[in-house]
């Protein structure tokens, strides 16, 4: 009879035992699960949207995708990068080259002259670009630079 009630406490062991292991399997799934939940919802909130939905999604007048600096060298290269690094300050800033005034460019603000190769050419739009990031990195506000900006190239104008 002993050999009975021995088997009978073997056996519900193994019971508990298998019972552990399952809710251990379950826990380990439901953590596994919660972390590519979480890894979902990470993943949707950082969306790849094209340049031109980015742009009109920050309020920008320019909304055309800006060329890559790599398709010049040098300083032009370097306006076109810094210009793509603060779009909102450049689009703020009206182009003092007066672009905007010539039919051929139709250019809106400062920032369309990096929509196509016009800042690559004009020293007066890569000069204002490297103005206003320098501004901007010192802390200076969207109007601050604006204002720091039409102070220093009033002057300048070319004509388109």
């Amino acid at each position: 009879m002993g050999n009975k009630k021995d088997n009978q406490k073997k056996e519900n062991g193994k019971g508990i035992n298998t019972a552990i292991i399952g809710a251990a399997i379950v826990f380990i799934a439901l953590i596994g699960y919660m972390a590519s939940k979480s890894s979902e919802k990470a993943d949707s909130e950082v969306q790849t949207i094209s340049p031109a939905e980015q742009t009109s999604a920050t309020g920008l007048v320019e909304t055309r995708p800006l060329l890559p600096p790599d398709m010049w060298k040098g300083r032009a290269a370097e306006a076109y990068s810094l210009a793509a690094v603060i779009p909102q300050v450049v689009d703020a800033q009206y182009c003092y080259c007066d672009c905007s005034k010539n039919p051929r460019f139709k250019h809106k603000t400062l920032l369309t002259c990096y929509t196509d190769d016009h800042g690559a050419n004009c020293d007066i739009c890569q000069n204002e670009v490297f103005m206003s990031y320098d501004l901007y990195k010192k802390g200076y506000s969207i109007p601050d630079i604006k204002a720091q900006v039409n102070k220093e190239f009033e002057k300048q104008r070319h004509n388109g």
